[in-house]
Parts: C-alpha cells; structure tokens; sequence
C-alpha cells in the first residue's frame, strides 16, 4: 500500500468526516486520524479534494487509520453485516461441508474497541448466544496468539480484509464493501464450525497403517476398495485423499480418520449441506 497518499478522512469532533462534507481550509475543524495534528480541507481548485497536514507534514498510515476507524464506524451505526459461509474443512482434500450459507446477520449489540483480557477487538458484538470479534485488517492481520486466546474463550473471529482498498474510494462505496462483500471476509475461528468438525472426528474411526513387504504402508479400507498397486482390499494413504469418508489423513506412519462406518450420519450433514449450498 502506498505510504504517503492523498487523505479523505478527518477527524471532526470525534467522529470521521469525508473532505466532500467539510468547509475549505483551517475551517473544517478536522484531526489526523493518525497523529492528532491539525488538517488543512483542500477541497477546491483543480486538483483532487483532499485534506493536508497543516504543519505540512507527511504522516505515515494517516489514511491507513482512517481507513480503520471509517470501517469500524460503518458497522456499529449499521449494526449488521453480510457473512461469509461457514464451512468444515478437512486435512483430506474432500470437499468442504457449508454449515451456513452466506447470509446478512443483525447484531443485538456492539462495542467498539473492546477489551477481552490483554486484547484488544475492533469491533464485538452478540448475536443471541453468540459473541463474535470483528478484526479489520488494513496493514496487520490478527495473530495466532490473539487467534487462539479467542477461540479458548468462546469467540467467533471474522476478519475484515481492506488492504487492497485504494485512497479515493467514496465513502458509499466503501460502505458497500464493508458491509456487503463477503469476499474480502475471512472466518479465523468460528465456533459453529469447530464443535461440528470436533464432533465429526469423534465420530469417525482412525485406521492406522499396515505394513507389507514390497508394498509398503497400506490402509484397509472399510469399503474393501483396493488402491493402485495394493492388496486387495487395501489402499494407500494418497489414494484416501478426496475420499467422501476421509476426514483427516496425517503422520509420518500414515493414518486415516475414515467416517465410512457412520455413512447415515455423514447424509444427514451433506443433505444440510446441499440446502445451505442452493441458499
């Protein structure tokens, strides 16, 4: 991203102003969203509108911060957002299993800028029983540490990312990326798709391999196929990857989390699938 690039927003009395809804000049009475420093409304003349420092100084991230708090901003005074599906995702290459379709969700309340033990959220907000963290990741993206202290304690985390977001986009504009988009939002944890992937891998049986002089480490499959070259009624682990019932395969001695013997409970999850799938 650019580092010193033309900047829209100012801070007004607290809140952040567009240059297009603000007096010319010292007279727009706007901050840096970054620095705190006076700005100077050039919005008349030729060249694009913009705000300038009037120390006329260059403030690195300036329109990165505005960036930020304009994106936070825009989800508390609408209290709702588009999601992303939530989806099982399995160490196999199977296909992955849509527990909710992409949808618009309302918040029951919202806080900016909570606090949850030594973390600080951009955004947090509950929706029934649910307590979900919205992080909005301009230049820094949420760390695994912080990512695992959330999911620990019960928390969704939805990801926001603006980092492809240019300096002259309208604020309409970045409006409907915010709150619309969903390909630009990412889960990071979602609670949902944890207990059902946990639940799933309880359900299904690990086989471990077996060793067999000349062919190698084999799997028997509960279905009796027999893979390339293999025993009858034995596979070898790459050929469980993108099996329907394989849900994991893993180890330097191979093994297979198979859920081939639970095939009703695998229909009943894929037949919700298809229906979240045509939503």
């Amino acid at each position: 991203m650019t580092n010193f690039v033309k900047l829209k927003y100012g801070l007004r009395e607290g809140k952040l102003s567009h240059i297009s809804s603000v007096p010319n000049g010292l007279a727009c009475e706007c901050l840096c969203p970054k620095c705190g420093s006076k700005l100077v409304a050039k919005n008349m003349g030729t060249l694009a509108a913009h705000f300038a420092h009037n120390s006329n100084a260059e403030c690195l991230g300036a329109f990165e911060s505005a960036l930020h708090i304009a994106a936070k901003e825009i989800i508390f005074n609408h209290k709702a957002l588009m999601i992303p599906p939530v989806k099982i995702k399995f160490r196999s290459g199977r296909e992955d299993i849509v527990l909710i379709a992409e949808r618009y969700i309302k918040f029951d309340s919202i806080l900016v800028e909570a606090q949850v033990d030594e973390f600080r959220i951009d955004l947090l907000a509950n929706v029934g029983e649910h307590k979900l963290a919205i992080e909005i990741c301009v230049t820094h993206k949420v760390d695994d540490r912080k990512r695992r202290h959330l999911q620990n304690n019960g928390f969704s985390v939805l990801e926001i990312d603006l980092s492809s977001c240019t300096y002259d986009l309208a604020p309409e504009i970045l409006e409907k990326i915010v709150l619309n988009d969903v390909s630009n939002k990412s889960w990071l944890v979602n609670q949902k798709e944890v207990k059902a992937h946990e639940f799933l891998m309880r359900s299904a049986k690990t086989i471990k391999s077996k060793v067999f002089r000349g062919k190698g480490k084999l799997i028997e499959c509960p279905l009796g196929f027999t893979g390339s070259n293999a025993i009858k009624g034995f596979v070898r682990f790459t050929d469980c990857a993108g099996c329907n019932y394989a849900l994991g395969i893993s180890g330097i001695n191979p093994e297979v989390n198979c859920i081939a013997g639970n095939k009703s409970l695998l229909a009943k999850i894929e037949k919700q699938h298809l229906k979240n799938s045509v939503r």
